[in-house]
């Protein structure tokens, strides 16, 4: 069994753009067909409908209107169709509006039953020696928040900003994806220069979002177990 065990999880979509909060509200999600009529009577709690921000929720589902982004979540991997299905008939429907970013995240709270695999993460992401030196009376030094941004290849549009960050909770670590999309964006070489002869298809969130789901899940999965069985080997091999 993996030494780091998922214990809570959420998915998110972020569409960066002008909206109105209060334009969507629950019906007009019903009255386009995003939801289900019976989901008005028995399924959604509106939390808040104003000028600047609309909230609603449903099992397990988050949405949240604001003027410049619409943000869908949720926290059961079985029902994140349902947020992309949201997502993509609120940019077909309303196509005459601009998304500038758009945002695939996903973040996992893994529990670590073994303290030597859960301090390992720590240290090959951010080892401690080189504060030790800076600051020899320091009693500790540790990794508590880190983003690493991992381009993708020169022809593929966005970035992956993974997120690591130590919790309250003892032997607790959040593992957090971001897959970011501009719609400005410009392909650059290795060292962030403009790559001449070569540009991006033309920006289209729907198709981003579409095909992006499950790639973003890929890496998610690939770099959370890859640290994991890394720092397992660096212990096992300690304790040799």
């Amino acid at each position: 069994m993996q030494a780091g065990n998922p214990r809570e999880r959420e998915a998110s979509i972020v569409l960066v753009g002008d909206f109105d909060p209060l334009l969507l509200v629950p019906q007009w999600f019903i009255n386009n067909k995003l939801l289900p009529e019976e989901d008005a009577v028995d399924n959604v709690a509106i939390e808040i409908v104003y000028k600047d921000l609309t909230r609603f929720t449903l099992p397990n589902i988050t949405v949240e209107i604001q003027p410049s982004r619409v943000v869908l979540r949720s926290d059961r991997e079985s029902l994140d169709f349902m947020i992309v299905d949201l997502a993509v008939g609120i940019l077909t429907i309303l196509n005459k509006v601009q998304i500038t970013a758009l945002g695939l995240n996903v973040f996992e709270d893994y529990e670590f039953e073994d303290n030597a695999v859960w301090n390992e993460v720590g240290d090959i992401l951010a080892p401690k020696g080189v504060w030790s030196e800076i600051l020899p009376e320091t009693p500790k030094a540790g990794l508590q928040n880190l983003q690493i941004q991992i381009r993708k290849p020169i022809r593929e549009r966005g970035v992956y900003n993974f997120n690591v960050s130590w919790l309250e909770r003892h032997g607790w670590t959040r593992f957090q994806t971001n897959d970011h999309y501009e719609s400005g964006q410009k392909p650059v070489d290795g060292n962030g220069l403009p790559l001449k002869g070569v540009s991006f298809e033309k920006f289209d969130p729907v198709k981003l979002i579409s095909a992006g789901w499950d790639s973003r899940k890929e890496f998610h999965l690939r770099a959370v177990q890859t640290l994991i069985a890394r720092a397992e080997k660096e212990v096992a091999d300690g304790r040799r």
